[in-house]
């Protein structure tokens, strides 16, 4: 499986290691989870705002056809 090496800085990694202590899960699982996570929720707005793009564009098409 591919691996990621992100750096962090000091006060991040204690923060990040005090996160994945308070969820009881390894730090690498909750560097992961947190990673999919972001991943999926950005893919999710991303298509959010593809379907509102798609509908205002419907109605200016409606619009302009009426014209």
């Amino acid at each position: 499986m591919p691996e990621l090496n992100v750096p962090f800085t000091d006060d991040e990694l204690v923060a990040v290691r005090a996160a994945a202590q308070r969820s009881e899960q390894s730090l690498r699982s909750f560097v992961r989870g947190a990673a999919v996570a972001a991943a999926s929720e950005h893919k999710l707005r991303v298509a959010e705002v593809a379907r509102e793009v798609a509908e205002r564009s419907a109605e200016l098409s409606r619009r302009l056809a009426d014209k």
